[in-house]
């Protein structure tokens, strides 16, 4: 991360390059929302006792006069577009998994959970490429969760018994500490049911025709350690004065926090058919398409202490060591999209209330599904 900064300090062991800082915290977005100009970085020197000022004013130089060049490294190693493009689409497909689980006709309500993954090439040889990630890496792919969403329906007797239309949220904030995840949704749909036949032991549940549009603000997010990061730096090395020779050891044991944010707007329309068995197991099938608009962006949020591991550690003020920190987006990426897709699934039904299983495909590239239990009012 500090390569320009190791022309003007000495050389640093290798393997332990503060490089490794930005490279870190992108390998652990793999695991895991205007254009943003790039992270903040504020780095504070520590504080010397009053004696040592001139040593201060030096140490201050050098800290200041590389917070510019900090903030682009970091925002160039975390420029990811394939990534960020990849994310921004499963978030599309993610919206469409709680409209698979609806039933159109009576009042209805439903809570459930939506995921979603797409990858340009979706198959048994993703586990492998996956595996094979290093911080270098770029590929588009990406993971979208809704571990909340309600959907409510009714008919629309002005319009037809036939007639639908109802609205889905979701909301979550959950931090474990290591792990992240945020996501807030809203959406509208309507629709209509035709050729349906009344409930037997063996019905026909005829043909569903939807329209519908969501908006949805998604996060993943998780926090690295990449362990102590070292920086030598050399105070008067000629000692042409007026101060006395010193190198002076810089330390940083970072814990930072990176994720990746997606805001997302998709418009739908879909039809699907389903067979009813012995009024309590529904089958169903169809497809549609799909339009989405999404921005993806990169974050990352770090503050920690520095440290003097050298004779100056000893002349730092008590609660006065200094600190480093880098926030806001590193990078970001608006990414539009079409989704023909199909979609299916299963529910099963006992008195007033249902559990369903929806599935939503785009061949090759992208894979939905959820779990959601429903009540019929």
């Amino acid at each position: 991360m500090f390569t320009r900064i190791s022309r003007r300090f000495s050389a640093i062991p290798p393997g332990n390059t503060p490089r490794r800082l930005a490279l870190a915290c992108f390998t652990l977005c793999l695991a895991l929302q205007p254009l943003a100009a790039g992270p903040k970085v504020t780095l504070t020197t520590p504080e010397l006792i009053d004696e040592f000022r001139d040593y201060q004013a030096v140490l201050d130089e050098y800290a200041q006069t590389y917070c510019d060049d900090i903030a682009e490294i970091v925002g160039d190693s975390l420029d990811k577009p394939l990534f960020m493009e990849g994310f921004s689409a499963a978030a599309g497909v993610s919206s469409l998994v709680g409209a698979a689980a609806r039933e159109p006709g009576l009042p209805s309500l439903s809570v459930g959970s939506a995921a979603a993954v797409y990858a340009e090439s979706l198959g048994p040889s993703l586990a492998g490429e996956l595996s094979s990630l290093d911080p270098e890496s770029d590929m588009r792919a990406g993971l979208c969760v809704q571990p909340v969403v309600v959907n409510m329906g009714a008919t629309l007797p002005l319009f037809g018994r036939k007639t639908y239309a109802g609205l889905s949220f979701g909301y979550i904030d959950a931090d474990t500490g290591t792990y992240g995840i945020k996501a807030l949704s809203a959406g509208l749909f309507a629709g209509a049911r035709v050729f349906a036949r009344r409930p037997s032991l063996l019905a026909w549940e005829g043909l569903t025709l939807e329209l519908g549009g969501e908006w949805a603000a998604t996060g993943l997010s998780t926090v690295a350690e990449p362990g102590n990061i070292t920086q030598e730096v050399s105070l008067d090395p000629d000692a042409d004065g007026p101060l006395v020779p010193q190198s002076v050891t810089l330390r940083v044991d970072p814990v930072i926090k990176a994720g990746i944010d997606t805001n997302m707007i998709a418009l739908r329309a879909a039809a699907k058919t389903g067979v009813t068995f012995f009024r309590a197991l529904t089958l169903t099938a169809g497809g549609g398409v799909a339009w989405s608009y999404a921005r993806s962006e990169i974050t990352v949020d770090t503050q920690d202490q520095i440290v003097i591991d050298s004779y100056l550690g000893q002349l730092v003020k008590e609660g006065k060591n200094g600190s480093i920190s880098i926030e806001g987006s590193a990078a970001e990426l608006v990414s539009r999209h079409v989704i023909p897709y199909f979609q299916g699934g299963a529910s099963f039904r006992v008195g007033s209330f249902s559990l369903s299983v929806p599935v939503v495909w785009k061949p090759g590239e992208a894979l939905g599904s959820g779990l959601f239990l429903g009540l019929s009012l």
